[in-house]
């Protein structure tokens, strides 16, 4: 009995998908268990290679559709890092501008006089004052009261 090709590739998916991989002497090995017969030699290692080829060209189309992925999400990662990078220096310039200008009202602040009311010499002056004025009115209204008619 004769396997056909389609038998073949069959059972080499099958190991494939067993085993991983599939060799020339398993290959044919499982023809005779299933089918009674091996197969030419010539004819499994040709459909072996074939189908070897046909893997390997599917797995570099997925691998490179999977790089191009890749690729693309490293450009997305680096320009978001730069965004956070620019957003961080723009925060830290504004945050050392914002300090600048407290230290520069606090610095004004210190050197300027603190007068608040008034000083203290001028109270003492205003104080004498005053008692000087409080004692004459005391003076005066006792005149006017002590004279006759008043």
């Amino acid at each position: 009995m004769r396997v056909s090709e389609p038998q073949i590739r069959e059972v080499i998916e099958i190991l494939r998908a067993r085993n991983g991989r599939a060799s020339g002497a398993a290959v044919r090995a499982e023809l005779a268990r299933r089918y009674g017969a091996r197969g030419g030699v010539t004819r499994v290692y040709r459909l072996l290679a074939a189908a070897e080829g046909a893997a390997l060209e599917a797995e570099s189309t997925k691998l490179a559709k999977r790089i191009g992925e890749l690729e693309r999400a490293l450009a997305e990662a680096l320009r978001r890092a730069e965004l956070a990078e620019h957003r961080e220096r723009v925060h830290q310039d504004w945050a050392a501008s914002q300090i600048d200008g407290l230290r520069t009202r606090l610095r004004a602040i210190e050197g300027s006089p603190r007068e608040q009311g008034v000083s203290h010499e001028d109270y003492l002056q205003l104080h004498r004052t005053l008692a000087a004025t409080r004692l004459r009115l005391a003076e005066l209204e006792a005149g006017i009261s002590g004279r006759p008619g008043g």
